[in-house]
Parts: structure tokens; sequence; C-alpha cells
């Protein structure tokens, strides 16, 4: 049966906690290998920044998909707003020649 041993790590310091000789280091990524007679014999350094990098760009590519939709509705209610614009103007349009029209004819007629 393997004991579990409390140790330092050699690079941080920080508590180390393993068993059979092997120990992960939470602090600074490192899989430290003992001999049987607790002297290090290997230690490497787990790249999480892979998997974290990965994390980071599929996130960035949601926020940039959000942030287009978002342009993508602010454009289309723009177009909206534009499309009834020209209605209103039409309206208006037509009432100030109405009424210059029943202003030339009253004047006419007098």
């Amino acid at each position: 049966m393997s004991q579990l041993k409390t140790m330092k790590c050699p690079n941080c310091n920080a508590q180390l906690i393993g068993q059979n000789g092997k120990y992960f280091c939470d602090y600074c990524n490192s899989i430290i290998e003992l001999d049987n007679s607790d002297r290090v014999i290997r230690i490497e350094k787990v790249i999480k920044a892979d998997i974290t990098k990965t994390n980071i760009i599929r996130d960035e590519a949601k926020i940039m998909e959000a942030e287009n939709e978002r342009q993508r509705l602010h454009d289309r209610r723009q177009r909206e707003k534009r499309k009834d614009e020209p209605w209103w103007a039409v309206l208006l349009l037509c009432i100030a020649i109405i009424g210059a029209f029943i202003a030339i004819v009253y004047i006419l007629d007098r």
C-alpha cells in the first residue's frame, strides 16, 4: 500500500501532496518525480496554457459573434427607422403643397 506524503515543491516551495514518488504542484503546475530516497529525478512543467488559450480564443469568438449580432440588430433598426422617415416626409410635403395651393387660390380670388 502506498503512503501519502507531504513535500515542498523544488520550483516554488509550495506544498505538494502525492504518492509513489509522483507529486503535483497546483501553484506552478509542475509534476515532480522522486526516487525511493526522496531525491528529485524529474521535474516536468504541465502546460495548461494551451487549454487556457483555447478557452480564451473560443470565448473571444463568442464575444465577437455576440457583438456582430448586436451590430446587425442595430443596423436593422436604423434601416427600419429610415424606411418610416420618407413616408412622414412625403406626407408633410403634400400638406405644405396643399397649404400653398389653398393660399394661392385664396389670394387670387380676392
